[in-house]
């Protein structure tokens, strides 16, 4: 089954390294979303970090990545 739902810390200027946290689903995401209030942090500016770590994801099942 493929990941569709994770949180990318790239929209958040809150961290300076790239973090993927996958999730079992809408219902985690969102519980997610409000247990660390990740709506109130503030949005990083564009443009956003240049570099392979940075690039735009659409599917994380098939790359390596951080998480915490």
């Amino acid at each position: 089954m493929n990941a569709m739902y994770w949180y990318d810390s790239i929209h958040d200027v809150k961290y300076d390294r790239r973090l993927i946290r996958p999730f079992c689903g809408p219902v985690c995401a969102h519980k997610y979303r409000d247990d660390w209030k990740t709506n109130e942090w503030p949005a990083r500016p564009t443009p956003w970090p240049k570099g392979p770590e940075w690039q735009i994801i659409q599917d994380i099942d098939h790359i390596d990545y951080e998480s915490d």
